[in-house]
C-alpha cells in the first residue's frame, strides 16, 4: 500500500491554511505565545516566537506526515489495505479536529477567552463518534482500533471486541458532546473515557479466554 495521497493533501492544504493564519497574526501575537490552556481558557504553557506561531502548521504536517505513511510501513499481514477508505475517513478527521484546535488556541492568544471545554470536548467526541462507527470495519493492525495482546493475536477475538466497542465509543462521543453543552464536560471527561477505553480491554481478554481450547 503506498503514501495515502488524500490524507497527504488535506494537511498540505490545512497547514497552509494555518501558516497563512499565522502570519496573518504574527504581528499581533504577544511573545512568548500561549500554546497550551487549562479548560477555563486561562494560558498556562507558552512557547517563544517565531516556533510559537508557527507551532499549528508545523504539527499539521508532522501528524499528517506520520498518518499518510503507515499504511506503507505496516507489516505484512497487518496490512490496511482492507480498510483503506476508513483509514481515510478516520486519519482526515483527526487532522480536521487538530487545525480547529489549533485556530481556537491562535484566537485565544489574541485574546480570545472561550470555555475550553465548549470546544475541546465536542470535538473529542466527534473523534470517538467517528472512529467508533467504523470500528466494525476495522482488520488486525497495530495503528488504529482496541490493539490488546489478544485482539492482535487472533482475528475473531479483533472481531468481536470491535463490534463491541464501536458502539460504547460512540455513546461516549455523544455523552461527551452533550457534557460540554451541559456545563459537565469536566467531570465526565476522564470516567467516560476509561469506561470506553477499559471494557473493550477486558471484553476482549473474555472473549479470547472463551474461544481458546
Amino acid at each position: 500500500m503506498k503514501v495515502n495521497r488524500k490524507i497527504v493533501w488535506t494537511a498540505a492544504v490545512l497547514a497552509l491554511v494555518a501558516t497563512a493564519l499565522s502570519i496573518a497574526f504574527y504581528q499581533r501575537l504577544p511573545d512568548p505565545v500561549p500554546t497550551h490552556f487549562n479548560m477555563e481558557g486561562t494560558p498556562n504553557g507558552f512557547t517563544a516566537k517565531p516556533f510559537g506561531a508557527f507551532i499549528l502548521p508545523f504539527l499539521i504536517a508532522a501528524v499528517g506526515l506520520v498518518l499518510s505513511v503507515l499504511p506503507a510501513i505496516s507489516p505484512r499481514g497487518y496490512t490496511l489495505e482492507s480498510f483503506r477508505r476508513v483509514f481515510e475517513i478516520v486519519s482526515i478527521t483527526i487532522i480536521s479536529v487538530l487545525f480547529i484546535l489549533g485556530v481556537v488556541a491562535l484566537l485565544q492568544a489574541l485574546g480570545w477567552r472561550p470555555p475550553l471545554n465548549r470546544v475541546l470536548l465536542p470535538l473529542l467526541g466527534v473523534i470517538l463518534i467517528v472512529v467508533g462507527n467504523f470500528m466494525g470495519k476495522l482488520r488486525r493492525n497495530f495503528f488504529i482500533g482496541i490493539r490488546t495482546p489478544w485482539t492482535l493475536a487472533d482475528e475473531e477475538v479483533w472481531f468481536r471486541t470491535h463490534r463491541f466497542g464501536g458502539p460504547l465509543f460512540v455513546i461516549a462521543g455523544v455523552v461527551l458532546m452533550a457534557g460540554a453543552f451541559f456545563d459537565a464536560g469536566n467531570a465526565l471527561l476522564l470516567p467516560v473515557i476509561i469506561i470506553a477505553a477499559l471494557i473493550p480491554v477486558v471484553y476482549s481478554y473474555v472473549v479470547y479466554r472463551r474461544l481458546q481450547p
